[in-house]
């Protein structure tokens, strides 16, 4: 596991090399909840109505993430988006690596 949010009773798990993100409930049990497409999620955060937020890597990218449905809303000219956080108004910060740069995205969909 690259990432961990909390979700309720359980966790939001983002994966590397293959980009998958899980939900593992207080028991342990674990069901897939999206394949994002890229190679590693950094980082996630909750987006609110059942979605996520995850920052990706290699190519820089945020998704939106709905139960088995990945939405690319955001590529940048980073390698990996490494850092992210909730705006508290239904957007979200991301960070990257390679420029160092942090970008804002303000909950609207690409």
């Amino acid at each position: 596991m690259l990432s961990l949010a909390a979700d309720g009773d359980g966790v939001m798990a983002g994966t590397g090399p293959r980009g998958l993100v899980y939900r593992v409930s207080a028991n342990g049990d674990t069901t897939r909840f999206a394949s994002t497409g890229e190679r590693y999620v950094w980082g996630l955060t909750n987006a609110g109505n059942g979605a996520w937020w995850a920052a990706t890597g290699t190519k820089g990218r945020l998704m939106k993430l709905t139960r088995g449905k990945a939405e690319l809303v955001l590529d940048t000219e980073e390698s990996n988006l490494t850092a992210i956080v909730s705006d508290g108004a239904n957007g979200v910060y991301v960070g990257g690596d390679s420029r160092g740069r942090v970008y804002h995205h303000d909950g609207r969909t690409a």
